[in-house]
């Protein structure tokens, strides 16, 4: 997979589950998914992100589309801008759309 391209809606879901950790997986992989169930025990337990609270993390807001990124390196705040994307879809004409 493209670094950019990061992951699509479900796919760390194994890593939550530790199956990553289960098979042959490279040492990235096994390293993100324990930080992904230690984040997720860590909400479930104490309702809040014990694991990255040195990192600003503030509240997903339709004016405030900063988010945190969660990779093998330190946590990272970006801004979720799908702006661009959504647009070229709305410019496509109904027409030019094969529904059928």
């Amino acid at each position: 997979m493209k670094p950019w391209y990061g992951m699509s809606h479900v796919e760390d879901v194994l890593y939550v589950f530790g199956r990553p950790v289960a098979e042959k997986a490279s040492s990235d992989d096994q390293n993100y998914s324990k930080k992904l169930m230690g984040l997720w025990t860590s909400f479930a337990k104490h309702g809040k992100k014990h694991l990255v609270e040195a990192y600003q993390w503030p509240q997903l807001l339709p004016s405030n589309l900063a988010a945190l990124k969660i990779t093998n390196r330190e946590p990272e705040q970006t801004v979720l801008n799908f702006g661009d994307r959504c647009r070229f879809w709305n410019r496509l004409h109904h027409s030019q759309l094969d529904l059928s």
